[in-house]
């Protein structure tokens, strides 16, 4: 891109594992011509019949697939479709200037490309915010499976937003567990978002939130809980609120939920989940709208990006329970 190497492709003969490219010929160029890597932006490794995309300093086990150019596409690992895909010029751009992050956590740091679901999904999300108006405040639901990676979702999504939309928009990122809002806090400061301490972006209070709010911060990380003021007067400003919801089916029922509503009549509800919502689960639908993006857990499985669960078929005090059929 404009003279500078930001894509380097390994490719082996095709009965050659994909593997070996890593190991024998990206890893000995590291050694032997590092000045190749200084402006690396990506890593592809093929045999045709095999893709996968990393970055500078990944293990080979965090290699992922590009195979779909289309959320609902059934899915292809070849060569072909990864090109198409990340080798498109607005794509390429697009993963460059958006989709790349540095993660700072446990002390190193980590070049993060975003797998190809998370891309996805995130642009789906994206322009449901492009098209705000007319959903009128539901951005919808974002059900990625567990262990997919939605927390990293939710800071691509955040710096996206940021980066292509005018205005500041304050992003409202909601838990319902003191844990939670700690590890996502400090996931957006570790990413480089914030600066400073995790804990000085989170809402100690019902009080403390809705000041926080009227002072327009980038971020507020916050339990639900903490919309405990019924009779706070509403809040409409000029600028844009967006409301993330981590778990969204546990966080938008019961009064809380409601006091949040009540509040922010005008903020933008985006609910993020890892199960899907049950179909008489109203609620969610009337809070986020529709789904915008499914990861359902047996693609995840099928694509690596998170591990099968297994039933062990030991019943001893349920005899006849136990089934070969069941596994």
């Amino acid at each position: 891109v404009n003279g500078i190497p930001l894509l380097f492709i390994e490719l082996k003969a095709t009965d050659v594992d994909v593997e070996n490219a890593y190991t024998n010929n990206y890893t000995d160029y590291l050694d032997t011509i590092p000045q190749l890597f200084h402006y690396n932006a990506f890593l592809m490794l093929s045999n045709g019949f095999e893709a996968k995309i990393g970055t500078l300093g990944s293990k080979y086990e965090f290699f992922h697939e590009g195979k779909r150019l289309k959320e609902e596409d059934e899915g292809n690992v070849e060569l072909e479709t990864m090109l198409r895909g990340v080798c498109n010029k607005r794509t390429f751009l697009d993963l460059l200037e958006n989709f790349v992050i540095f993660d700072h956590s446990e002390g190193r740091i980590t070049k993060i490309l975003s797998r190809n679901h998370q891309y996805l999904g995130v642009n789906r999300a994206v322009e449901a915010y492009r098209n705000r108006e007319i959903t009128k405040g539901k951005l919808g639901v974002f059900w990625h499976t567990q262990g997919s990676g939605k927390s990293y979702s939710m800071v691509f999504l955040a710096r996206k937003i940021n980066r292509k939309f005018a205005g500041s928009p304050t992003f409202v990122v909601l838990t319902d567990r003191e844990e939670l809002n700690t590890q996502i806090s400090e996931l957006f400061v570790n990413c480089g978002l914030l600066s400073g301490e995790a804990k000085n972006f989170i809402a100690s209070s019902g009080q403390n939130l809705i000041d926080r709010l009227k002072e327009n911060p980038p971020y507020i990380f916050t339990l639900i809980h903490k919309f405990n003021k019924p009779t706070a007067e509403p809040y409409t400003p000029d600028h844009d609120i967006i409301l993330m919801s981590d778990e969204a089916p546990r966080t938008q029922n019961g009064i809380y939920a409601e006091n949040m509503m009540r509040l922010l009549p005008t903020a933008h509800r985006i609910g993020f989940t890892g199960t899907p919502i049950f179909k008489d689960d109203n609620i969610t639908t009337r809070t986020f709208g529709d789904y915008i993006s499914i990861y359902d857990f047996k693609r995840a499985v099928d694509d690596h990006a998170t591990v099968p669960l297994y039933y062990e078929n030991r019943g001893e005090k349920l005899k006849e329970l136990q089934s070969e059929a069941i596994n």
